[in-house]
């Protein structure tokens, strides 16, 4: 009985250790994952920019852009969207439309949240889009 535990024992750590360590391991490989996700959606949204305003643009405009708590613009451009069939092209036939071209204001945010404890993380920021 005893050598089966001394036997035992050290197995079960070692297999704790892998299985925490299996954790760890896919915890990382999803935040790459959602991170590379992210940076697609991004350079999506910066394919269609039309104007990208720089550090003194987002400066001087800052006061018409939404304000924030913990947090400040740190990309923000104007992107040119394609919509099909949305102006009507005839006052008789309502079916017939035509297709426009709109452009939005598009910032993206850089969250500055508290220290917390009990994160697992030593800084925690995010980016938002607005």
């Amino acid at each position: 009985m005893i050598l089966a535990v001394l036997v035992i024992t050290p197995l079960m750590g070692f297999m704790i250790n892998v299985m925490d360590s299996d954790r760890r391991e896919q915890a990382k490989i999803n935040s790459e994952q959602e991170m590379k996700n992210a940076l697609d959606y991004i350079k999506r949204d910066l394919e269609q920019a039309v104007y990208i305003y720089d550090a003194d643009g987002i400066t001087a405009i800052s006061g018409q852009l939404p304000q924030r708590a913990n947090s400040s613009p740190i990309l923000v451009f104007w992107k040119r969207e394609y919509i099909p069939n949305v102006i009507s092209v005839s006052t008789t036939d309502a079916t017939q439309k035509d297709d426009t071209f709109v452009y939005s204001l598009v910032a993206y945010y850089l969250i500055n949240e508290p220290y917390s404890n009990n994160s697992i993380w030593s800084r925690v920021e995010q980016i938002e889009l607005v």
